[in-house]
């Protein structure tokens, strides 16, 4: 194996990372001390509700805003997240399947 195809993730660990790092980056969004009250937010009327068009707002920006692919804003940018979290899972897979032989 080359060292360029380490760096590319399987479609199966994608998948996997997807659900995984979306509730990371989800939660991310809302706990965050420099963000919060991103996707459930507080009304006028003071109702709690949640906004999940805003979260729609984050897939669509790194497209939109080319600093979202600094690495300062990497953490707003939900696709370095999922390619990280596969290649964890990759690493986890191999390190398991090391184990295992």
């Amino acid at each position: 194996m080359s060292f360029i195809s380490n760096l590319i993730p399987s479609i199966a660990n994608l998948i996997k990372a997807i659900p995984i790092y979306t509730i990371l980056f989800m939660t991310y969004l809302e706990i965050s001390p420099s963000l919060g009250n991103i996707w459930y937010r507080v009304a006028s009327d003071n109702k709690k509700y949640i906004n999940l068009a805003v979260l729609t707002e984050f897939i669509y920006k790194p497209f939109n805003y080319s600093f979202f692919w600094r690495p300062q804003y990497w953490d707003l940018n939900i696709y370095i997240g999922l390619y990280i979290t596969a290649m964890l899972i990759s690493l986890l897979h191999k390190a398991l399947s090391y184990n295992n032989s």
